[in-house]
């Protein structure tokens, strides 16, 4: 599991949600924002409407916050990126949420 320090708090989440830097792939959205220094951190959304189990919405983030821990030495520092789940997502395996979460992070230079 990603640690904490490493996880977007409610402060900083709730200031950055309407910012506007985008990038979209095929079942994940991605906000990303530069921080003036400190590790990146790293939060991911899934909405009710995509499942309504909180098991599974909870399988996915689970699943997503293991790439990053993973993965997580190789990745730029200082960098708050916010992953949205979109409904084409429901029955993603973790090949392919890995392959989309580092397509949306190559193509954001991080």
């Amino acid at each position: 599991m990603l640690p904490q320090k490493n996880k977007v708090s409610r402060k900083i989440f709730s200031g950055l949600v309407h910012k506007k830097n985008t990038t979209h792939g095929q079942y994940l959205t991605l906000r990303v924002f530069q921080q003036e220094k400190g590790e990146s951190r790293f939060s991911f959304i899934i909405s009710k409407k995509i499942n309504k189990k909180a098991v599974i919405r909870n399988l996915y983030k689970r699943r997503a916050y293991a790439i990053i821990q993973k993965y997580k030495n190789q990745l730029l520092k200082s960098f708050v990126c916010i992953f949205f789940f979109k409904k084409e997502a429901v029955n993603l395996n973790f090949k392919d949420l890995e392959k989309e979460i580092f397509y949306l992070l190559k193509k954001n230079n991080i």
